[in-house]
């Protein structure tokens, strides 16, 4: 049987070859193999993350190694209300819905969310536009991505935002003040 060949969007937190861990690596390998059998691929991801005069700071177009990125640039300290956009990023939502009307892709595979914000999700819903969402870590339920507490022992038990909040200042002298 011969397979349609489709438009699939990835969204993921950085890109090669400026970020290079896991995530990066698994979602450049997978884009190159749906790119192998037939299937238009682009991804978008943010860049220059906590740099730039502003909090939006625009978009980069290139492509790597066959794969057409649209790098969003954020400085996320700048944003009005920085630890709010971390996961709800109206200007990320609207650039990747922008990018999903002039593009119209299939579906929208989603790797990490943790730089461009959960409104991406909602950028996709808002469409009808159908999400593979593939959890790489904890990143939805623990700020530290690993549910490990700052002093890295497990996080097991249901806590609060305070709990959070404790443990994302950890050691930081702020705290001990």
């Amino acid at each position: 049987p011969t397979i349609r060949p489709m438009r699939v969007l990835f969204v993921t937190h950085f890109y090669l070859p400026e970020g290079t861990a896991g995530v990066e690596v698994y979602t450049h390998t997978l884009a190159r193999a749906l790119q192998a059998v037939g299937h238009e691929v682009r991804v978008v991801c943010a860049t220059q993350w906590g740099r730039g005069a502003r909090h939006w700071n625009g978009a980069l177009s290139d492509v790597y190694e066959g794969v057409a990125v649209e790098r969003l640039a954020f400085n996320w300290m700048l944003a009005p209300r920085p630890l709010d956009y971390l996961y709800d990023n109206p200007v990320a939502a609207a650039q990747c819905r922008q990018l999903m009307e002039e593009w119209r892709p299939d579906v929208v595979h989603i790797t990490s969310c943790y730089t461009l914000s959960a409104s991406v999700i909602e950028a996709a819903r808002a469409l009808d536009v159908p999400i593979l969402l593939q959890l790489h870590d904890y990143w939805f339920i623990c700020p530290r991505h690993t549910l490990l507490r700052w002093d890295d022992t497990v996080c097991a038990e249901p806590v609060t935002a305070a709990d959070c909040q404790r443990c994302m200042l950890g050691d930081a002298k702020a705290y001990r003040w």
